[in-house]
């Protein structure tokens, strides 16, 4: 199998440290598979990284000058980041990393600029119809030139559906399906995934053994060398903080603002989905919890005013006059949150656990 990543597939974990990466390379180092990359993702990544980068810089640097304004005794000046050096390693680090993937590039200077116009005033698929998608078109020719050659079963992996698969997100666009006729290949020559962990799902997980003792052993809180909960309260910190960008957009119907996590009440209700075995000694963990959130957050005073009554009673308002334009309040949020983490069991330690899914309780959508 060859698995061709988009450079979106990259950006979303710079780093290459997410759950799924590590499960995808014990993938690659058991089969005969083989990461395929093209090589305007490579130089798309890099450009993304350092965007985003910059960004960064400018938000740090506005709020550095914030603070200055706010203390008489300033605090003393930051030093910049050499954002030239820092692309300039991080370009290397990706090569590095690729490199340990044992990635196969695919080149695209040979593709003829004239093709492209064509497409993109036919405004085939990957052109958008306001003709934007000149990469991703380049992308999908350099796709198409290694399909005419490659015997294997090919997978493009992307975040960005809208551009290569039709409207139901359920298989090639009918542009690029011509594309693969045309050329006298079938549509199913290659399999599209909406990101990474999609693809895992269908072709990693359901072929890793599962370990049923040890899952009824922790289900049973009898595992002596892991306590689930345990090590969740320990890390409640870092859970709080990767739950809160969730929280605004989950309780909108609140009209909250800037809802933050001062404390979590220790997990409950642990539910193990599967554990299965992987290489090097380690396992993989699927669980559920229940948490209950003590969450704060501000409201404007006028749009409390516009909640009806069961919204307004689920809210407890701590400050009615926080500013001239804002409350401050709180709210308990139960909710039940989905890990998966990587446990070492000649180490007896957590190499790697991740946050997967965040659903709060139906009792709190109030009508």
């Amino acid at each position: 199998m060859k698995i061709i990543l988009d450079s979106n597939i990259i950006i979303k974990d710079f780093h290459f440290t997410s759950l799924d990466y590590v499960l995808l390379k014990q993938f690659l180092a058991r089969s005969r598979s083989k990461i395929v990359v093209p090589s305007l993702v490579l130089e798309e990544v890099v450009n993304r990284y350092k965007e985003l980068l910059l960004e960064a810089c400018n938000r740090v640097e506005s709020a550095h000058r914030k603070l200055n304004g706010l203390l008489n005794d300033r605090p003393p000046k930051q030093s910049p980041v050499d954002i030239e050096r820092a692309v300039a390693t991080y370009g290397r680090s990706l090569r590095s990393k690729l490199k340990e993937f044992q990635v196969e590039y695919l080149e695209h200077q040979k593709i003829p600029h004239n093709k492209l116009v064509k497409r993109d005033l036919a405004r085939k698929k990957p052109f958008s119809k306001s003709g934007r998608g000149y990469r991703d078109a380049l992308i999908w020719e350099s796709i198409l030139e290694f399909l005419a050659t490659a015997s294997e079963k090919i997978v493009f992996i992307t975040d960005d559906p809208d551009d290569f698969f039709d409207k139901d997100k359920q298989g090639l666009h009918s542009d690029l399906k011509s594309d693969l006729l045309i050329l006298g290949m079938p549509h199913n020559k290659i399999e599209l995934f909406v990101g990474l962990h999609e693809f895992i799902e269908k072709h990693i997980k359901p072929y890793l053994p599962l370990v049923e003792k040890i899952k009824l052993e922790l289900e049973q809180n009898a595992y002596g060398d892991l306590d689930i909960l345990k090590f969740l309260d320990q890390h409640k910190k870092q859970i709080a903080d990767e739950i809160e960008p969730y929280l605004e957009d989950s309780l909108s119907h609140f009209k909250i603002e800037n809802p933050t996590i001062p404390h979590m009440e220790y997990p409950e209700k642990l539910e193990v989905l599967e554990v299965h075995e992987l290489k090097n000694s380690e396992i993989l963990i699927e669980f559920g919890v229940e948490y209950l959130l003590n969450v704060d957050f501000f409201i404007f005073k006028s749009d409390y005013c516009t909640l009806s009554e069961d919204k307004a009673d689920a809210l407890s308002i701590l400050d009615s006059d926080w500013n001239k334009h804002y409350m401050w309040g709180a709210i308990d949020v139960e909710t039940n949150i989905s890990f998966a983490m990587i446990f070492n069991l000649k180490q007896k330690t957590v190499s790697n656990y991740e946050l997967v899914d965040i659903r709060l309780k139906e009792e709190l959508d109030v009508s």
